[in-house]
Order: structure tokens, then sequence, then C-alpha cells
């Protein structure tokens, strides 16, 4: 019995002994403390910073790992011997932005002994986000240049005062990139911030269309091919390039003629931008006259000095060929002008009228004479 238990005895020393020598538990020296978090949330409230970035919030809400939030270390045998708590102390730094102080304290239960590491959490709002980053601005329809307001490049939500700006609010900026520096207050505090405004032509061309077009159909196929120039009376992309015009529908026929028929002008730019518009052209059938179109709006002056004679050709845009033209222009109170002679000093809207005397077909629009001198 003796030597039974005695072997009893050195077995279970031994067991004891391989478990105490095979179990892997961390020690304090194992573990890795989180490094410092910097957030830019413009949308925490400094009242509720203590819930807005706990370590919960920190991995759920803003996507950190674990790793970059809590203490970390490797426990392959599951000691559970190490265990961690923290506390916080938040100061607010103004405009949204304020520091966090977390300490945290890591025990070892097996030794009793701890260690401690504060972790650093910002939140910073900083100065130079009161410029919004890479603005971009599109170019006026009428020149291919654009300018910017202070509103369109700073930031939503602050007080903003004093604010100068190089170069100044308003300025005409040309296509491409422009730094743009910022100089202001806000809540007592001088900042200054900068951003790149990048001026782009996403503006749609000017479509412009003729009217009073009329068209007859030509007299062997009884059709009729238009061409973008007939129905354009001077479509432009504001001087930033050339512009692409298409008509639809482009090809008339018999079964149009009587009738007044819609034509859509698409102007696209260099840039792919498009615009469209429209007018109507009257077609007449085979036989008949030919192409008839003046412009919507002529203007001429002033007639400062000396008066202004105005002839048929003044006024068109296409003709079929006619000599035989006549024109008429009345005053805004239909007084027919004589000879279509204006004379010096002459000024205000005139409406112009082309006959095309060999086949009866007239095209119309309107003559805008300036003042010849300021009236103050």
């Amino acid at each position: 019995m003796k030597n039974l238990f005695t072997k009893l005895f050195f077995i279970g020393l031994i067991s004891c002994f391989s478990q105490l020598v095979f179990a892997q538990c961390p020690t304090l020296d194992d573990v890795t403390f989180p490094e410092e978090i910097i957030l830019s949330v413009d949308s925490i409230d400094f009242d509720d910073v203590y819930e807005e970035v706990s370590p919960e919030e920190l991995v759920d809400t803003y996507g950190y790992t674990e790793a970059k939030v809590y203490p970390t270390w490797d426990d392959p045998d599951d000691c559970e011997n190490i265990q961690h708590t923290y506390s916080d102390t938040a100061f607010d730094l103004g405009g949204g932005s304020f520091k966090v102080l977390r300490e945290w304290t890591v025990i070892d239960w097996t030794t009793g002994n701890s260690a401690e590491q504060i972790q650093i959490i910002r939140n910073l709002v900083d100065l130079g986000s009161y410029c919004l980053g890479g603005v971009t601005i599109s170019v006026d329809p009428w020149a291919c240049q654009a300018s910017f307001s202070l509103a369109s490049i700073l930031a939503d939500g602050f007080a903003y005062e004093n604010l100068t700006s190089t170069p100044e609010e308003f300025s005409v900026l040309d296509l491409g990139y422009t730094n743009v520096t910022v100089n202001g207050t806000v809540g007592g505090e001088d900042f200054e911030c900068s951003t790149i405004i990048n001026v782009v032509d996403n503006t749609p061309p000017i479509a412009i269309v003729s009217t009073n077009i009329t068209v007859t159909l030509e007299p062997n196929t009884c059709e009729i091919i238009l061409l973008p120039e007939t129905i354009d009376n001077g479509s432009h992309d504001g001087g930033c390039g050339p512009v692409t015009l298409e008509i639809s529908p482009n090809i008339l026929t018999q079964a149009d003629a009587g009738q007044d028929v819609p034509i859509t002008l698409t102007v696209t730019d260099s840039s792919g931008n498009i615009n469209a518009t429209w007018t109507t052209v009257s077609v007449e059938a085979c036989g008949t006259s030919g192409t008839l179109v003046c412009n919507a709006v002529t203007t001429a002056g002033p007639l400062q000095d000396d008066g202004l004679q105005f002839y048929p050709e003044d006024f068109i845009v296409s003709n079929s060929g006619s000599t035989d033209l006549s024109l008429t222009i009345e005053d805004e109170d239909g007084n027919v002008i004589v000879d279509s002679y204006l004379p010096q000093g002459s000024f205000g809207s005139f409406t112009y009228t082309v006959t095309d005397n060999s086949t009866g077909n007239s095209c119309w629009g309107t003559l805008s004479i300036p003042l010849p001198y300021d009236p103050c």
C-alpha cells in the first residue's frame, strides 16, 4: 500500500508539474495599449461626447477595429487573467473640436499588478475645415468664365465675420484650377483656409433659332433637305468653343406641304453639353417659290450723326435666289417708314417685312435702333 500511494503521489506531482509548465498565460508585458485616435466629425455635441466616443461607438459607428480601440494581448490558453477598465476626461476646444483623455487600467489578477496608459482621442474641426475641399463651379452660359461667392466655398453652420479672400469674392475665373485663400473670424478666433476652385464647362450652350421660315419642296423630288444653318440663328457656347448643330426632322416631303412643321434644333458644345429649341417651318408644295428666311431680330445704329438706308438684303438669312425683293418698315404705331430710310436721331423698335415679289412669299422680324444719346 505504501508503494502504491507513493506511486500515485508522484504521478499527481508529475501531472501538476506538466500543467504548470505548459500553460501560457499573458502578463502585463504582453499588453499593447491603443494609440491616439483623431476624428474629424462636426456633428458631435460636446454634451454627448462621453457616449459618442465610447469604445463601443468607435467600433460600431466610426468603423475602427477593436485593436485600434481597446488594449490587446494574446491569451492562447484562455487564462483570462488580464482584465481592463477605463475612465475619460473630456476638454472642449471650441468650434466643435474636443479632446478626450482616456486612462486605460489593465490588471493581472494572478499577480495583482496593474498598468496604466493614457490614450488621446481628438475630434478636430480644425481651422482648415472652414474651407470646403475641391469646389467645382460651371461657366456662365454667355461667357466662358465663372465668378465665385464665399458662401459657395465655406462650410455651413459657422458665424463668419470679417471675411476676405484672394482673389476677391465675385472675381471672374477662367477655365481650370484657381487657388483661393480665405481669412476671417469665427467665435472671436482668426482663421485662414484655402481651397481650389475648378471652373468647368458643365453649362448647356445657347440655342437660338430663326423664325418665319418658309421652304418649297424641290420640283423633281418633292422633298427638301434642311440644313442646320437654315434653322440656326447664332447658337453659341459663350466663347468656350465651337458647337455642333443637328435638326430633326431634316427631310420634308410632299406629306408636309401646306403645313407648319415643328423643327427641333439640338446644339452640342465641345464639352458634351446639350441644349435644344424649336421653330416651325412653313412648307410649300413642289413648283412654288424657294426659301426666304429673315433674322428674328436685327440691331442697327445708333443714328446719332447720320440716317440709315435699309435694303431687303440687310434682313435676309437665306433666299432662293430671287432678286425681286421689296422691304417695308413700320414703327410701333404702324406707320410705314418712307423708302425704308430712318433719319438721324431715330430710335425704337420697328417691324420689317421682306417680300419676294415673284412668289408673294415674305418673312419678317424686328429692327431695334438704340437711343442716339444719353437722355440724362
